[in-house]
């Protein structure tokens, strides 16, 4: 089940958003970047992609499912003190050959903002070191690979829509800082000391329509799992909003796809419509784990006028 949270979600109008290219050599300004809210780093190995592939092109995985599509995002913290403005987020796309597809030039994209009510805590799924069991599905066996957060509630509050993927192709689409900027005639207010998320995707299904962001994950990791804190030592993670939102994926192993793959297919899809949006995003330890994960972002601010 997933939870139906979008009442009160503040709908910006179309070109509230905008999509542009930072050079290379970009770096968060501390005095609107505090520290929980920025992280400058990347592994610079694998790296993870958003995406919104028609239902005819999707991808069998021989573990039993189609690859579903995404969207992509991240919790922070707000510092205390003075409420603030958001201004922009920035996310850098990842070291792999194919960072930016072919069809993602020019897509429209999004970026819709919660607020984020948590104890969080890690279900291990009884698999540990201190058990002895190790996970029997996700991409490893190690310890972490089922790991997922709990306890956590993300309540919509701003969804921003209209801003165009720039004109990247594979050859240069690598290690690149995107900023999605929000208009200041449209504020989206932060309670100081609060924590956040924002989640970015693509609005409509198209051919090659992905890009990946860099990140740092430590699910490869064979010890058991902890919390990742940001630099106030206040915990955030990667969050996703994956397929029909239904974790772990039911799952049909084989080289090719059974004859009747229609319910296969669409839950690999994400919700059409405004459903999409009710959909909150999660942290899941199948067939990804973004438990351990933090994107390479930094959420700009501005004091309120």
């Amino acid at each position: 089940m997933h939870q139906t949270l979008l009442a009160g979600l503040l709908i910006l109008p179309l070109g509230a958003l905008e999509v542009t290219i930072l050079p290379t050599d970009y770096q968060p300004d501390p005095a609107i970047v505090p520290p929980g809210l920025r992280a400058g780093w990347s592994d610079r190995g694998g790296s993870t992609s958003i995406r919104n592939t028609p239902t005819d092109r999707l991808e069998w995985k021989t573990k039993g499912y189609y690859q579903r599509n995404r969207d992509l995002g991240q919790v922070f913290n707000l510092p205390a003190g003075a409420d603030r403005e958001v201004s922009a987020v920035v996310v850098r796309t990842g070291n792999s050959n194919h960072a930016v597809l072919p069809g993602a030039a020019g897509a429209s994209l999004f970026i819709q903002f919660f607020r984020v009510a948590s104890e969080p805590r890690i279900d291990d799924a009884g698999t540990s070191r201190a058990s002895g069991v190790r996970p029997t599905h996700g991409l490893s066996g190690q310890y972490r690979a089922d790991d997922r957060i709990v306890n956590v509630i993300y309540q919509p509050i701003a969804l921003a829509r209209g801003g165009r993927f720039p004109e990247l192709s594979i050859s240069d689409g690598r290690l690149r800082y995107l900023r999605f900027a929000l208009d200041p005639a449209t504020p989206l207010q932060l309670a100081a000391g609060g924590s956040y998320a924002f989640l970015i995707g693509i609005d409509e299904p198209a051919a090659d329509a992905g890009f990946t962001l860099g990140n740092r994950n430590l699910a490869g990791s064979d010890d058991d799992g902890a919390l990742l804190l940001d630099p106030t030592g206040q915990p955030w993670w990667g969050i996703r909003r994956e397929g029909d939102g239904v974790f772990p994926p039911t799952v049909v192993p084989g080289p090719v796809p059974p004859a009747d793959d229609v319910a296969l297919r669409q839950a690999s899809l994400l919700p059409a419509g405004a459903a999409r949006f009710d959909l909150a995003p999660s942290s899941e330890g199948y067939p990804d784990v973004d438990t351990y994960r933090s994107l390479e972002f930094a959420v700009e601010l501005r004091p309120l006028p």
